[in-house]
């Protein structure tokens, strides 16, 4: 008798689940339709800097195509770091991301084309790359080798250097000065070929590590200066333009793969929109914050690049030798404005 009841229990179970089972399979069209989708988009920069305002956008571009799609924005590495960020998307945490190619050099040494000290000219040369072949092969190379689908190229800017309390004016006043560095190859090699010791901290640290004294100097974009309120620890701005930094709005392939139709299409839309929109921001918002810097105390010091040119130059021979299509892909960069 108890074995019979058990059996009747096990059968009456295994209904309620084949009829939960076959009720979600049997959603009408409307049904599925109105269901929310919920993206994850972190990213590590300040909030309000031209980075979070890229993200801000893009969440607002897609629910406004699409209100049943959600785009949680994570700002100031609450999710983590771009490392962090990355690998979420390949552990499925993390639906999308903003990053850069210093970064993505990382997982395919191509993208150190863009991170090459002095690789480009001006704003124009710049889009000219990623609008055309370079930018092109290099999403192809991403899509295969990662699953991560580059949705749109956009500005982060020229890098510019900061001092603590050193004003420095030539080649050797970089002797020995102790440098923020991302734990990027492209950095730590530049600081070294100059004369300076790379030091790498995380962004989210670097306001401490300055007002502390673990490091004497950082770079970063005129936005950064600004977004970071490097103008509270530091006297100096060295305009050196030594790097040129993109910013990448990344999505995991097989997450985009795997939505509908109609999610996707407010995603593509939302992509395409946002780039003219941020890049015009950006560029803006960096002639604007050389002033604002100065109006806080900052001095700003020209510097003569020629030097430095020409020290960074083994730099590119050593970061792009373990990159097959490097050297094609910087030559068709250069030949952009020849």
């Amino acid at each position: 008798m108890k074995k019979h009841l058990m059996i009747v229990a096990i059968l009456c179970c295994l209904s309620v689940l084949a009829f939960a089972g076959g009720q979600k399979e049997g959603k009408t069209e409307g049904e599925a339709a109105a269901e929310k989708i919920e993206i994850t988009f972190p990213h590590m920069n300040a909030v309000g800097d031209p980075i979070d305002q890229t993200a801000q956008k893009f969440k607002e571009l897609v629910e406004s195509k699409n209100p049943r799609v959600v785009v949680n924005v994570y700002p100031a590495g609450q999710l983590g770091d771009d490392k962090q960020n990355i690998e979420g998307m390949e552990m499925g945490t993390v639906h999308m991301t903003l990053s850069n190619p210093d970064y993505l050099s990382n997982l395919v040494p191509e993208f150190v084309v863009f991170a090459l000290p002095y690789m480009f000219k001006d704003w124009e040369h710049v889009e000219m790359a990623m609008d055309g072949s370079v930018g092109q092969q290099l999403d192809e190379m991403l899509l295969e080798k990662e699953g991560i689908r580059d949705l749109a190229w956009g500005h982060n800017g020229f890098r510019n250097m900061a001092t603590k309390n050193k004003p420095i004016k030539s080649m050797a006043d970089f002797k020995g000065v102790k440098f923020r560095s991302p734990e990027i190859p492209v950095y730590m090699k530049m600081f070294q070929a100059i004369g300076a010791t790379p030091t790498p901290i995380p962004w989210p640290e670097v306001y401490n590590a300055m007002k502390q004294g673990i490091v004497d100097g950082m770079e970063t974009t005129p936005t950064g200066f600004v977004g970071a309120k490097i103008y509270e620890v530091a006297e100096y701005v060295i305009m050196t333009n030594h790097l040129y930094t993109a910013a990448n709005i990344l999505m995991d392939n097989d997450f985009y793969e795997g939505l509908p139709g109609d999610a996707r299409k407010a995603i593509d839309e939302a992509s395409e929109e946002i780039e003219p929109w941020q890049r015009k921001m950006v560029i803006e918002m960096s002639n604007d914050a050389f002033d604002f810097v100065e109006e806080q105390g900052m001095t700003i010091i020209e510097f003569d690049t020629s030097e430095l040119r020409e020290a960074v130059k083994p730099v590119w021979v050593e970061l792009t030798k373990d990159a097959p299509k490097a050297i094609d892909l910087a030559e068709e960069i250069g030949d952009l404005i020849d």
